[in-house]
């Protein structure tokens, strides 16, 4: 509809190395933040047209992290809704009087993939490999990296992998 404002639509791409034989049986791939270097985010970027959230999310792990994966579902499943995060600052074209209230236009909208990666799924070369560094981390120490960016913990903590029961912790 012209003239309707919209949030931008982001999908956050959280990829999951999980082998129940490990101590850590849960490993998530977590990138450098390019405007923060000393911190680390999960792999994210805006859905293009024409794309799917999922779509969007695999494309944004290989950009990001150089993790190839498809588009199959994780052993612990996907939920018919996808996980989502409303951003909490508004459109900038968000009119005055719904600032703050349940109607808010936010600027951006989160939408959580989930995705299981095998060690076969990491490439060496990858399209931001020379400007971000990537590394796994165990589910819990991945969701304290991530804090500090908000709705990321929320979103990693109502992950299918976490809600499903399929985990368990450590």
């Amino acid at each position: 509809m012209p003239g309707q404002i919209e949030p931008r639509r982001v999908a956050v791409a959280l990829a999951i190395d999980y082998d129940e034989n490990r101590t850590d049986r849960a490993l998530v791939m977590l990138v450098r933040s390019r405007k923060h270097s000393d911190k680390w985010v999960v792999p994210k970027g805006g859905i293009e047209k024409g794309e799917s959230a999922r779509e969007a999310a695999a494309r944004e792990l290989w950009e990001e992290a150089g993790v190839k994966v498809g588009k199959e579902a994780p052993p612990w499943g996907l939920d018919a809704e996808p996980v989502m995060h409303r951003d909490k600052r508004a459109h900038k074209k968000c009119p005055a009087d719904l600032i703050d209230t349940p109607n808010m236009i936010p600027r951006a909208v989160y939408v959580l993939e989930e995705f299981r990666m095998h060690p076969s799924n990491v490439h060496d070369k990858w399209p931001e490999a020379h400007e971000r560094e990537r590394q796994l981390f165990p589910l819990h120490e991945a969701i304290e990296h991530v804090s500090w960016r908000e709705g990321m913990r929320e979103l990693i903590e109502n992950a299918r992998i976490v809600t499903s029961g399929f985990y368990k912790g450590t």
